[in-house]
């Protein structure tokens, strides 16, 4: 899952640069003109970078919890099934003890 969203978030940032650029080489404008594009462009991008990274944070702290949420369900489990073995070795134990007597 993280490497998905790495090659994701990567892919996005790679394109938006790549935009800029086709902009700049292809944009028949003035300099002031083209510099406005560009911090538009360039804000954009940021914009986008924000949510994009924003996105991977969330998706990452959820897959986190769930994990830890499993991991915790699990240990759980497996002590209820020690402290289960345990009681039955400790009647068992008692049983053959009364036995004896």
């Amino acid at each position: 899952m993280k490497k998905d969203n790495s090659k994701f978030f990567l892919g996005v940032v790679l394109g938006a640069a790549a935009g800029l650029v086709a902009g700049i080489l292809t944009a028949p404008k003035s300099g002031k003109e083209t510099r406005q594009e560009l911090k538009e462009q360039g804000k954009k991008a940021l914009d986008e970078t924000k949510k994009t990274s924003q996105k991977l944070y969330q998706d990452t702290k959820v897959g986190g919890q769930k994990l830890f949420d499993k991991l915790f369900k699990k240990k759980e489990t497996a002590e209820d099934e020690v402290l289960g073995v345990v009681e039955e070795v400790a009647e068992d134990v008692a049983e053959v003890a009364e036995e004896a007597k």
